[in-house]
């Protein structure tokens, strides 16, 4: 399970695309209405390999929180 910023220019790209998509579907729905496999889903990806690069769910609302945040500050 990656944890950690992915190397490769894709994974990287992957992985904004989650976050970007987690600060809209969280933003609009809620933590609870969020789902991952749908974020997977919508980004292209199965839920599995969403997993490769979060964790769970809450590892994914937090670095959505993160950028959220700082596109703000």
């Amino acid at each position: 399970m990656l944890t950690e910023e992915p190397v490769s220019a894709k994974g990287r790209r992957t992985r904004a695309r989650l976050v970007g998509l987690g600060v809209r579907h969280f933003g609009d729905l809620g933590f609870k209405a969020t789902s991952v496999s749908a974020l997977a889903r919508e980004a292209g990806l199965t839920p599995p390999a969403a997993y490769a690069y979060f964790p769970d769910k809450r590892a994914l609302w937090r670095a959505a929180l993160h950028q959220d945040l700082d596109s703000i500050l």
